[in-house]
């Protein structure tokens, strides 16, 4: 049956799918930076044709490194391609941290994407995983002193919660 409830013979999921990682912080999908690709991923979650992993991050607002808190992996995560996805790449070191969680568990084959990035968090995350292509929407011009995208969004959790 088809996402549509329409009876169709095509395949069920494959375990062999990619693995869509998203890096749950304040600005993730389910807080609607990115609703479009929400809906997308979720209708590709339901054919079988994609499955989704989360990693647990935030940035301390203090030391600007990223803490983890949270992690649903699978067992099998190391035979499959994983398309890490964060709704914004600033200082790279949230993407770095997922990226290396992801390679101690013997992940080979890494995307990383996002909607839009700074030049010093390209810099930072091709320096640190040389191999992991990155695709993004957008490249702003810098980072500010506190680290947020500029002219971008400042901080995403900051503009969806009404906080500084």
């Amino acid at each position: 049956m088809s996402l549509s409830g329409v009876k169709h013979s095509g395949r069920g999921f494959q375990s062999d799918a990619p693995l869509g990682d998203t890096v749950i912080k304040s600005g993730s999908e389910q807080h609607g930076v990115h609703p479009a690709l929400t809906v997308i991923v979720r209708c590709l979650k339901k054919s079988g044709a994609f499955a989704g992993i989360h990693l647990g991050l935030y940035r301390g607002h203090d030391t600007m490194a990223p803490v983890s808190y949270y992690s649903s992996l699978p067992s099998d995560i190391a035979d499959r391609q994983v398309i890490l996805g964060d709704p914004m790449l600033a200082t790279g070191g949230s993407a770095i941290m997922a990226a290396a969680k992801l390679r101690e568990m013997g992940v080979k084959d890494i995307v990383f994407s996002c909607l839009v990035a700074a030049p010093e968090g390209v810099k930072a995350l091709q320096t640190a995983h040389p191999d992991l292509p990155i695709i993004t929407a957008a490249m702003d011009r810098e980072l500010n002193e506190k680290a947020y995208i500029l002219p971008g969004l400042g901080d995403a959790g900051d503009r969806i919660y009404g906080t500084d």
